[in-house]
């Protein structure tokens, strides 16, 4: 029996003809084995043996390359890479907006060119800890376009193959001008100028934080009202320059008087509130209102002066004089009063109601 002739491919086998006629490109494979990318997922792999159209200067490479090189041009976070010398191979548009410089212009600058840091963050000092551990973050200066400096947050990574040597290092530079900005702002907003210590407002918060924790976990602290006796005397005689100096000095002595935890605030004037919390029991208050009159009442050295100050402090108890901010503050203030005509220089607690 004849041999049937063999079908020529055709329309009728289509699943032969797509193999036969449209192979899929694939990359070349490394000698005795498959293709590989080793550093990118396996989903991106995947995408990177797609056919790709030519790309200009990113011709031949896959899609997810290209997306990633157009990332890190459009990323608003500088971006530089360096050799192992520290000398620049590239800086992306959001970097070379910062300094002014443009790719031309920073290759082969050394990275000190348009980097500023304090000591112990130079690139030579954290190249030792670099090529150990791969990593470091730490906050610089990166010049601008003004020829002066901005604050940064830099990152920087160690790059190279597995086990291989580092081939270079990739700077992340975030600009942290406004976020100082924001810190800026915060102090003006909760803090004194002339002293440094939280102010009212910043007080009363944490005075209603320690209100509700002290609810939370029936337990007690204290409101310290701390008032310098004569102190409109010095203001008047001396003026308010040796003034502000003085009430400086004495905010600095205070603050050293209280415990890690403790709030001063000033309050207004020559008066501070200090907070004083988790008091457990009675003889540990009194060892602190007896530790700040005894530290204000040193004498203060202003300039060519020596001048005598003390201070009168008035407490009350949460929640025995009260269970909100102004029951607590009122009865302190009293009580400081009571100090005050007791001939200053000493402290009092506030009568129970």
């Amino acid at each position: 029996m004849p041999r049937a002739a063999s079908r020529p491919m055709s329309e009728t086998d289509p699943a032969k003809n797509e193999v036969t006629m449209h192979p899929a490109p694939q990359p070349a494979a490394p000698k005795g084995g498959e293709a590989q990318y080793p550093s990118l997922s396996p989903s991106t792999r995947a995408l990177a043996r797609e056919p790709e159209p030519p790309a200009g200067a990113a011709e031949g490479l896959p899609r997810p390359m290209r997306w990633l090189l157009a990332a890190i041009d459009q990323i608003p976070i500088g971006v530089a890479m360096t050799r192992p010398d520290g000398i620049l191979e590239y800086v992306n548009p959001r970097l070379s907006a910062v300094t002014g410089l443009s790719l031309q212009e920073a290759l082969g600058l050394g990275i000190d060119a348009i980097r500023c840091a304090d000591e112990g963050a130079r690139l030579d000092q954290i190249r030792p800890f670099l090529l150990a551990r791969g990593r470091w973050e730490g906050e610089v200066r990166y010049r601008d376009r003004a020829a002066g400096f901005l604050p940064a947050l830099e990152t920087v990574c160690a790059v190279g193959e597995p086990g291989g040597p580092v081939a270079g290092f990739v700077h992340f530079v975030q600009d942290m001008t406004s976020q100082r900005l924001v810190e800026s702002l915060r102090r003006l907003a909760f803090y004194d100028g002339l002293t440094g210590l939280p102010n009212r407002a910043l007080v009363e918060d944490r005075l209603s934080l320690a209100i509700a924790h002290g609810q939370r976990h029936h337990s007690s602290f204290a409101v310290l009202c701390i008032d310098m006796d004569q102190f409109k005397q010095v203001n008047d005689t001396l003026g308010h320059a040796v003034g502000d100096r003085l009430l400086a000095a004495v905010a600095h002595r205070l603050q050293a008087g209280l415990r890690v935890g403790d709030t001063l605030g000033r309050w207004g004037g020559d008066e501070f509130v200090a907070l004083v919390e988790v008091i457990q029991q009675a003889g540990a208050l009194r060892a602190i209102a007896e530790r700040l009159v005894a530290t204000g009442a040193r004498p203060y050295a202003i300039g060519d002066l020596e001048l005598p100050m003390t201070v009168s402090i008035g407490v009350s108890l949460y929640p025995q004089h009260g269970r909100d901010s102004r029951a607590l503050l009122a009865a302190a203030d009293a009580a400081m009063y009571q100090a005050k005509a007791a001939g200053g220089d000493t402290w009092r607690v506030a009568a129970s109601g």
